[in-house]
């Protein structure tokens, strides 16, 4: 309930609009949302806007650093669970497997876009999601074989993209390689929300 109440209340972030519960015999009492209709879809479908990609970049960051303010880790950021509002701002949606703890060790979220520290089993906190946002982010700027293939390949650092696809990585705009060399490294090495905002 506190994660309905907490999502009400910024730009960035899916608003709900209404709570009720299922009347008929199969789902009877479990409960339901109702969500604004976003018919840009996700980011997954990002080839059907002309995006401001600086722009959609910041407005995803934004809403992270207001969960990170509020002590809530989203778990689950990924192109699919980032609606496309407008040219130049996104909603993050999908907070099913969100949580305000401090430390976690239960495995969460989507195998691409997961953190080394969740991949391996350790404990882990927040920096968690700048990890998945960072790889949201090169989707943006490259395609789902590409992530598959970073997966694929365990990569902890943005310098195997450097070092492995160095034409790849030298298309990208400057606050792009910013915001990897901030977001795709050890937990201990990302910086804040806020700071990759700065850097929009």
């Amino acid at each position: 309930r506190r994660n309905i109440n907490f999502v009400k209340e910024h730009e960035s972030l899916i608003k709900i609009l209404d709570i009720g519960k299922c009347q008929n015999r199969k789902h009877k009492n479990k409960s339901y949302n109702i969500f604004p209709y976003y018919p840009l879809g996700d980011l997954t479908n990002k080839t059907k806007v002309l995006l401001n990609k600086k722009n959609i970049i910041k407005s995803l960051f934004t809403g992270i650093d207001h969960c990170h303010k509020n002590d809530l880790c989203h778990r689950d950021i990924k192109p699919g669970n980032v609606l496309i509002k407008n040219k130049n701002s996104v909603i993050l949606c999908d907070f099913g497997l969100a949580t305000s703890e401090v430390s976690i060790k239960h495995r969460a979220g989507t195998p691409c876009y997961i953190s080394p520290e969740i991949k391996l089993g350790e404990l882990y906190d927040y920096r968690c999601d700048l990890w998945s946002a960072g790889m949201t982010c090169l989707h943006l700027y490259t395609n789902n074989n590409f992530i598959k293939d970073m997966y694929i390949a365990n990569i902890d650092t943005y310098e195997f993209i450097k070092y492995h696809h160095p034409q790849t990585w030298y298309k990208f705009p400057d606050y792009v390689k910013t915001i990897l060399e901030n977001t795709l490294v050890p937990a201990k090495s990302r910086i804040s929300a806020e700071e990759i905002i700065m850097t929009c």
